[in-house]
């Protein structure tokens, strides 16, 4: 999905296909604020399956375009563009870790290996986890992440106000595109909110995005394979 269609669709609804009251430059803000709220209410929205390069220890960090860790599934090898499985790595409660070997995080009494066997998250800081043992520096993780999205810019050296130069494809599923449409003229109405006609159309678009949103992410969890398989919760 690219962004120049949602654009062009946002201006068609807003009757506004010159891109005179409404710019391009705002639509694209309003775009990427959309995509960025959707990603924080629903981050399997913007999930990615990639290879984490560990650190030296226990401690590690995910890269900087990564918004939460959502599932560590194995120990890999990487060869050029190939990744070679390896043992699968579960996760483990740090209270339970931390009775049965108060010293796991320090190498002298836990020899740090190249392949972890689990891993700890704390839901209050999505952007780190602990591997155990603590990694040598030279092992890596396939494990599925909440990335976050790319703002919505003109491609390199072209007009920012002819809208083909928004050729950029959204970080988000295509299934989200009426849900990012709806965010976008939320925001694009919000700006002539002083006007009544245009702050009850701002309300509307919003009631529908966030009921949208929660729909479908009601709708992800219950066709889950998981919670297919076990009739619970996904796991």
């Amino acid at each position: 999905m690219k962004a120049s269609e949602t654009m062009k669709r946002a201006s068609r609804i807003l009757l506004d296909e010159d891109y005179t009251r409404w710019t391009m430059t705002e639509l694209a803000d309003w775009l990427t604020d959309a995509l960025r709220e959707v990603a924080l209410q629903v981050p399997t929205a913007t999930a990615r399956n990639m290879v984490l390069n560990l650190v030296e220890g226990t401690f590690q960090k995910l890269p900087a375009t990564c918004q939460q860790l959502l599932r560590v599934v194995r120990n890999v090898d990487v060869e050029g563009d190939n990744r070679v499985g390896k043992g699968v790595v579960t996760i483990v409660d740090r209270n339970a870790l931390d009775a049965q070997n108060p010293n796991w995080h320090d190498g002298q009494y836990v020899r740090f290996k190249p392949y972890a066997s689990h891993f700890i998250f704390d839901e209050t800081d999505p952007l780190t986890f602990y591997v155990w043992p603590g990694n040598d520096g030279t092992g890596h993780l396939e494990a599925v992440v909440s990335v976050i999205p790319n703002p919505v810019v003109p491609d390199a050296g072209s007009d920012p106000e002819n809208i083909d130069s928004y050729s950029m494809e959204l970080d988000i599923l295509d299934v989200y595109a009426n849900l990012i449409l709806d965010y976008t003229l939320y925001r694009a109405y919000c700006k002539d909110a002083q006007n009544a006609g245009a702050a009850q159309r701002a309300a509307l678009y919003y009631q529908q995005f966030s009921q949208a949103l929660g729909i479908k992410a009601n709708a992800a969890s219950v066709n889950s394979p998981n919670f297919k398989a076990t009739g619970g919760t996904a796991s």
